[in-house]
């Protein structure tokens, strides 16, 4: 099904939008690998870079398939369009207009990327959160280099430690990746250490004790925070004032408990 447009939407019979999910989503793929008329796409694809969901809605409802289809040579949809040009509410509104198809959040670019890889990497917690909630298997999907929306995070993890920890939480070990227990799930590991969030890799060491056996490349989690003697006090070169800080926080705690509470003229017992 094609439309001609020119500025304003043409009316389309309704006989051809009345056409059931599973046909349409093979016509879908059968297009995949034609070219794209990215000249008959490229209002909603401005329509999605501008946020302009008012727009975006009245041609899907001109042609229903659009919201589903590759719009661009590189086979994304316009929901990959949302996810990089960071409109979070035109994503969450596409999302919801998703949801009877979750299948079509799962759809991927020339790259592998759903649109939750994508949202990721634009560190955007909001559409990453939509995406999941919606489709929670879109965490066990890997992109073309093997790497699931984890994965990707945990390299951007010092950016964006909020999306880490909420994918830390809301991945699991299936399929079809099986993102703990691949061999490429120990590099997420030791990035996650690198970028110095040691609570995240706590947090997973303890769901998957296996990751303390694991290695890449000859490095490991315990390797790598052997060499990060600066994230731990005892590995600190500390000045006088600190050390007494690190070593007696209870007594500088009673000190500056006292103090103000002389400034405010109150007598206070501290046993």
């Amino acid at each position: 099904m094609k439309l001609l447009f020119s500025g304003t939407l043409l009316n389309v019979c309704k006989e051809e939008l009345l056409i059931k999910w599973p046909e349409k989503l093979a016509s879908i793929a059968e297009a995949s690998e034609e070219e794209v008329d990215e000249h008959y796409y490229r209002p909603l694809l401005q329509a999605a870079f501008r946020g302009d969901w008012k727009f975006a809605k009245r041609f899907f409802e001109q042609d229903s398939a659009s919201k589903m289809a590759k719009i661009t040579s590189r086979s994304e949809t316009v929901l990959h369009i949302a996810a990089l040009s960071a409109q979070d509410q035109f994503l969450e509104n596409l999302v919801e207009l998703l949801s009877p198809y979750r299948e079509v959040l799962e759809m991927v670019d020339s790259d592998g990327h759903t649109a939750l890889h994508i949202a990721v990497l634009r560190g955007r917690i909001r559409m990453v959160k939509a995406l999941v909630r919606s489709n929670p298997k879109l965490t066990q999907l890997a992109d073309n280099q093997g790497r699931v929306p984890l994965g990707i995070s945990a390299q951007e993890a010092s950016m964006h430690k909020e999306i880490a920890w909420f994918l830390a939480k809301s991945t699991t070990d299936h399929g079809p990746s099986h993102p703990f227990s691949s061999s490429s799930a120990i590099e997420t590991m030791i990035n996650l250490t690198h970028a110095g969030h040691h609570d995240i890799t706590l947090y997973l060491v303890r769901r998957y004790p296996h990751f303390l056996t694991m290695k890449s490349k000859n490095e490991s989690i315990l390797k790598a925070l052997a060499r990060m003697e600066s994230h731990f006090p005892s590995g600190t070169r500390l000045s006088v004032l600190e050390a007494l800080i690190y070593k007696c926080p209870y007594s500088l705690h009673a000190h500056l408990f006292i103090t103000d509470s002389l400034q405010d003229d109150h007598t206070w017992l501290i046993t």
